[in-house]
Parts: C-alpha cells; sequence; structure tokens
C-alpha cells in the first residue's frame, strides 16, 4: 500500500510501540488489496515495518430497509441493508434532517432508532455516510401518525387473570415490542404476553 494513502497521524491518541492511529486520505481508483508500510522518517529497510494482514479499499452500498415506515414520534428499530457497511472507524444515518440513534452495524446492515418527526406525518429521505464516503441511494421512511387504542374488550377481567383482551385501534401494526400494563387493588404487571393479529 502506498504511504500517500494516509492523510493524518493522531498524535493525541498515539502509544508508544503499540498503536498509531491515522485518517486516509481518498485511494486510487485502481487500489488493489496490500500490506500496510510504515516508515520512521526514512523508508530505508531498517527503518521500514510491514503488516502481515492485508489491507483494501471497498464501496459501501445500501439496498433497502426495513421496516420503511413508523410512528411520527420516532422510536422506530429500522435496519438498513447492503454491502461493506461495517468498514470504516463511523457511521451516520440521517432521516431528514434528524439523525437515527446508532444502535449496531456489521458488514451487511446498519441499526437505528428513528428521531421524532420535524415535520409531523409523511416521507423523508434517508442519507448514509461512512466516514467522508456518502453512500448514493433512493431511500425514503414514510412517518405515520403515532398509534392509538380506542377500544379494549372485555373491560373485566377475573382475579387470576389469563383473560384475553382484544385492543382496537389504528396503526397498532407499527408498535415493534407490544407491551400492555394492568393495575389490579394495588398490584402492577407489566409483561402481560401480547399476541398480534
Amino acid at each position: 500500500m502506498k504511504s500517500d494513502v494516509f492523510q493524518n497521524i493522531f498524535s493525541e491518541i498515539y502509544s508508544l510501540t503499540k498503536r498509531i492511529v491515522c485518517e486516509m486520505s481518498a485511494a486510487p481508483a485502481d487500489s488493489r488489496p496490500g500490506p500496510v508500510q510504515l516508515c520512521v522518517g526514512e523508508c530505508r529497510p531498517e527503518l521500514k515495518a510491514r503488516s502481515s494482514q492485508l489491507y483494501s479499499f471497498v464501496t459501501p452500498t445500501i439496498t433497502g430497509l426495513s421496516p420503511s415506515r413508523g410512528p411520527e414520534s420516532g422510536g422506530t428499530k429500522v435496519t438498513i441493508m447492503g454491502e461493506n457497511l461495517g468498514a470504516g472507524s463511523s457511521v451516520n444515518v440521517q432521516f431528514g434532517n434528524q439523525t437515527c440513534e446508532f444502535f449496531g452495524r456489521t458488514m451487511k446492515e446498519i441499526v437505528c432508532y428513528s428521531a421524532p418527526s420535524l415535520s409531523g406525518v409523511g416521507s423523508v429521505q434517508i442519507s448514509v455516510s461512512v466516514d467522508n464516503a456518502q453512500i448514493r441511494e433512493s431511500l425514503t421512511f414514510e412517518y405515520i401518525e403515532d398509534p392509538t387504542v380506542l377500544r379494549i374488550e372485555p373491560d373485566w377481567s377475573i382475579a387470576s387473570g389469563h383473560t384475553p383482551l382484544m385492543v382496537t385501534g389504528t396503526n397498532l401494526d407499527v408498535v415493534q415490542e407490544p407491551r400492555i400494563r394492568v393495575k389490579y387493588a394495588g398490584r402492577e404487571s407489566v409483561n402481560v404476553r401480547v399476541s398480534n393479529s
């Protein structure tokens, strides 16, 4: 690997004999995998070290996301799929002008939580960047009205529980992890089992 692909050396996080941290500049289009070469001062053989591992430049791409819609209050766990998404040192996902809170990533996906919508319901453009690379792909996420509960049937239960409840409302299908909290005689149950229909 040519030495001119290294741009900045971060001296503040340099660790003597253990670690050198640097920022890469743009790689030539014809770059191929190769070892990292480090020179101390002049690049004479006695002042040069080469890595045993090969370093390669890749191009991150995105192919889709799931789910593609969620409540306008935010909090939807969104998975963005693609290739080489684990490359680089940092990633940023924007839903419109809002940052999607980062959760984790692999080479195949990025997971983040949608922020509340600033403009109410409607579609927003998604932009993804890995380090300085902006991934060019037209993806949108649709904010819909928050779920509402209109009716719960029946409105009674026996004291020992196990009574099936039917909850009717709007946009309940976007609730990813439904929870029902029940209070009775000063006692509270928060882990009521929910079966979607």
